[in-house]
């Protein structure tokens, strides 16, 4: 499905309707809609305040395999919603299929791809924007780290909307703490801003974890929809990085929403009202989230002190291989386990080994990467004795006489420790110098 903003589009609606394509597909089982019935398709845009305003519908007729298309004649861009949502109902006005969609930039194009997961993730997104009256990008996101099964309980979908207002709303929860410590009401905007639609260079955005969906429908591969996970550390880390907020205080936060609370919960006491299934989906989620989110941080830091300290070609060539392989294994791990995420105990039954086993093997799985991650983008000591040289005459220094153990004390670093590893006092010295601009 492939929605569009554009203006243009929209003033040219009188003499013409904007094409849409829909593919209703599925996830797991076969499910697709009945060939040759008759459906509703109705779009609505979300309020600032959870609620939802119906802007378009169309009729169509499915195909011999149970997929649709057709033409809608009004959509919002994201100047006046954030998201939208989508059903499909069936003759009698019955809802057999939803979705969830960011609303495009102008100009842009959304793609989206309904079945039976996205069905599920609409429905636990629009209660939780629903029940907490809001439509905060932040919460949105916090939902899609761990909605990827579809066969989530209704009562899972309760608790994870009360999970997203204590965790990311609350008083104590993420939001909270980032304006708590240093950022302000305008960056906070731009985050949540950026996490919908982010025009900077090469940055993810929802919009990118939509396309996997389409991807999936379209080519009825559901390892689309795992690979759709995977960057979800890339959106929220590109858009606090367009934001300029620093990506350290984003993992501050998200450790701040696990020790949220307020006077009725903490977040361990809703966690343990989820079904076993679900708990043990989140906390896979929440392991690979975090990882990936790691990763994502140290390119950036990365990249920046190679600027700063004029590394060579080799040493970025080298170092963008070892993100782009990074990136690579993560994606194929969540691949490989995407059915443990969609139906965690039927997937470990299967397997012969216990919950644990399963666990711990993905908690290896995404260990090992990191480790390969850490060792392939490591610098040679030659390597890093010139971009210590590039660092004296940066900051018109005289050579620095101290052992290779040792790291200089004084107003520049203010450090006085021994570190053996002169990759890592490399990056430490690097820690303390300004991004370049």
């Amino acid at each position: 499905m492939i929605f569009s903003g554009s203006k243009k589009f929209s003033r040219m609606l009188s003499a013409m309707s904007l094409a849409v394509a829909i593919a209703i597909g599925s996830a797991g089982t076969a499910s697709a809609l009945t060939a040759n019935e008759n459906y509703t398709v109705v779009v609505y845009k979300v309020n600032s305040n959870g609620t939802t305003t119906s802007v378009s519908s169309t009729s169509a007729t499915a195909d011999v395999n149970g997929k649709i298309s057709f033409n809608l004649t009004s959509l919002p861009t994201v100047d006046e919603a954030n998201f939208m949502f989508i059903e499909v109902q069936d003759s009698v006005g019955t809802v057999v299929r939803r979705a969830f969609a960011p609303a495009p930039a102008e100009g842009e194009t959304n793609a989206v791809g309904i079945n039976t997961l996205s069905d599920v993730q609409a429905q636990a997104i629009q209660t939780s924007m629903s029940e907490n009256a809001t439509d905060d990008p932040l919460g949105v996101a916090f939902g899609l780290i761990f909605v990827k099964s579809p066969d989530l309980q209704s009562s899972d979908i309760a608790v994870l909307a009360d999970m997203m207002g204590l965790a990311i709303l609350g008083d104590t929860g993420m939001k909270q703490f980032l304006l708590d410590n240093g950022v302000s009401a305008s960056k906070m905007a731009l985050f949540q801003e950026k996490m919908v639609a982010n025009d900077s260079a090469n940055a993810k955005d929802m919009s990118d974890y939509m396309t996997f969906f389409k991807a999936a429908v379209d080519n009825s591969d559901d390892d689309e929809m795992a690979k759709a996970g995977s960057i979800m550390a890339d959106i929220w880390m590109d858009a606090a990085l367009a934001a300029d907020i620093d990506p350290g205080l984003i993992l501050a936060a998200f450790n701040a929403a696990g020790h949220a609370e307020d006077a009725e919960n903490t977040l361990d006491d809703l966690m343990s009202a989820i079904s076993p299934g679900f708990a043990a989906s989140i906390e896979q989620a929440v392991s690979g989230f975090f990882t990936r989110i790691a990763g994502s941080k140290l390119k950036t830091e990365y990249t920046d002190a190679l600027t700063t300290l004029s590394a060579s070609g080799s040493e970025v060539t080298r170092f963008n291989s070892a993100v782009q392989t990074f990136l690579s294994d993560q994606q194929a791990i969540d691949v490989q386990y995407s059915e443990f995420f969609m139906d965690p105990e039927a997937f470990v039954a299967s397997s012969g080994q216990t919950m644990q086993q399963v666990q711990n093997a993905i908690n290896q799985a995404f260990q090992t990467t990191w480790e390969a991650f850490q060792s392939n983008m490591q610098s040679s000591n030659a390597e890093i004795a010139a971009m210590q040289a590039n660092v004296e005459t940066a900051l018109a220094l005289n050579p620095w006489p101290w052992s290779m153990t040792r790291v200089p004390t004084g107003p520049s670093f203010g450090l006085k420790s021994k570190i053996a590893s002169p990759e890592t006092r490399l990056r430490v010295i690097v820690s303390r110098l300004p991004a370049s601009s």
